[in-house]
């Protein structure tokens, strides 16, 4: 079985457009775990302490762009006796500590040596934290290292038939199903939090508009409110531009302290805004400046309109009507 998987991982390599391809049990992001309890060799197993265990043959790291962050990789001659583990799992086994060279049991079995140390990778929903992961050699149970994970220089989908004859070259009875692009699996994996963040982006974009509009029903009442004002002041040598100025400032007075109104009570529900978030923070600065810089710009084209009708009334017709 260990011969086959190899040889058929080399025809793979060698096929067009093929850069790297890997074998693993369990691919990320697709929410299928192998969990097994872990914990450091002389201390108690902690039942609690489970970790994702992975099958793997050397190229994996390289094939997924898993970074190594201390340590070595697996190699072919490596047995499952040693195996590399994530930030996650030496942070919780040995915290403060330099993990290589030491050893963890695995549901009781006989203890395994750290030999390298890996970024942390999501097995399940963005959202959540990675468990703890370690990555031992398919090489001692190469029937459970099923899954394929190939890296191309071309479209993936258009190697699928190469890949497909390649592995039935080697035995016509093997099924093959479930391909996927990662891009496929990552969309999969978000589509929940996809779903609410366009329902949400359609929500802010609809309370958008709307503000706009009321700024403009706002701005105008204004003008018509104080076109008698713009007469005299225009009568006494004010210019159009004196008149335009006035009235965006007075618009516009009114948009900052919506907006702070606005800022205090995102503040105050940030907590719950976080659940909905991954890789930004709910108090992120550059998030808040930003959409005060929209709701500003809006604000502003939304009482142009009314400023420059202001700015353009002729003062004897204002103040023969009043």
């Amino acid at each position: 079985m260990l011969a086959a998987q190899r040889e058929l991982l080399d025809r793979i390599r060698a096929l067009p457009g093929v850069e790297s391809a890997s074998v693993v049990n369990v691919l990320p992001l697709t929410g299928d775990y192998e969990i097994h309890g872990v914990g450091p060799v002389g201390k108690p197993l902690n039942r609690d302490s489970g970790a994702e265990a992975r099958l793997i043959d050397p190229r994996y790291f390289e094939t997924m762009h898993i970074p190594l962050i201390a340590g070595r990789a697996l190699r072919e001659d490596d047995s499952g006796k040693v195996a590399v583990i994530n930030q996650k799992m030496a942070y919780r086994l040995w915290p403060g500590e330099n993990p290589i060279g030491r050893e963890f049991t695995d549901n009781g079995n006989p203890p395994i040596r750290v030999i390298g140390v890996v970024g942390n990778v999501h097995s399940g929903p963005l959202e959540a934290e990675p468990m703890m992961q370690y990555y031992s050699s398919f090489v001692a149970f190469p029937g459970y290292a099923n899954s394929f994970a190939i890296r191309t220089k071309t479209d993936p989908l258009s190697l699928l038939p190469a890949v497909e004859k390649t592995i039935w070259r080697l035995d016509p009875e093997q099924a093959v199903s479930g391909a996927k692009t990662m891009e496929h699996i990552i969309r999969s994996a978000t589509l929940e939090r996809r779903f609410e963040t366009d329902l949400l982006l359609g929500f802010s974009g609809s309370a958008l508009f709307l503000s706009a509009l009321g700024l403009f029903g706002v701005a105008s009442l204004s003008v018509t409110r104080h076109s008698r004002e713009f007469g005299i002041r225009m009568a006494l040598g004010a210019t159009g531009a004196d008149v335009l100025y006035l009235e965006i400032v007075r618009n516009i007075v009114i948009v900052i302290a919506g907006l702070a109104v606005g800022l205090l009570l995102s503040f105050a529900t940030h907590r719950a805004l976080a659940a909905l978030l991954f890789g930004v923070s709910a108090l992120s600065l550059s998030v808040y400046a930003a959409a005060a810089a929209v709701l500003i710009i809006s604000a502003m084209i939304a009482v142009l309109i009314p400023a420059l009708r202001a700015a353009r009334m002729d003062p004897a017709i204002v103040l023969r009507d009043e």
